[in-house]
């Protein structure tokens, strides 16, 4: 029989069969990977809302800067003064929606 000396690996080797359980398998690849950290099943899209609620928020501002230009409100210091409480509250909005990561990152600790 020919044999290339060169090859070192499965040909070389006398393989006896083994009997594997699926609880081997199991153990085997159990602490290979971490899962993924992830929310309980109702909270688990809240980060889209979140991020979607902090865009809406910023578009609102946005519309908010543009309209301080509109003549309506420009010449009147009442109302310019309205605009700008205005977006200071949603400027608070989002910085409340900046806190939520803190509980979030609670409900997902081991």
């Amino acid at each position: 029989m020919l044999y290339n000396k060169w090859v070192a690996g499965i040909a070389k080797r006398d393989l006896q069969p083994e009997v594997i359980t699926v609880n081997d398998i199991v153990n085997r690849f159990r602490n290979r990977y971490d899962k993924p950290v992830s929310l309980p099943y109702p909270l688990d899209r809240i980060l889209d809302f979140i991020g979607d609620l902090f865009i809406k928020c910023s578009d609102f501002r946005r519309q908010l800067a543009m309209s301080v230009n509109n003549p309506v409100i420009k010449d009147n210091k009442d109302k310019i003064a309205t605009v700008r409480a205005m977006n200071t509250k949603i400027q608070k909005i989002q910085d409340q929606l900046l806190t939520f990561t803190d509980e979030l990152n609670k409900l997902v600790e081991k």
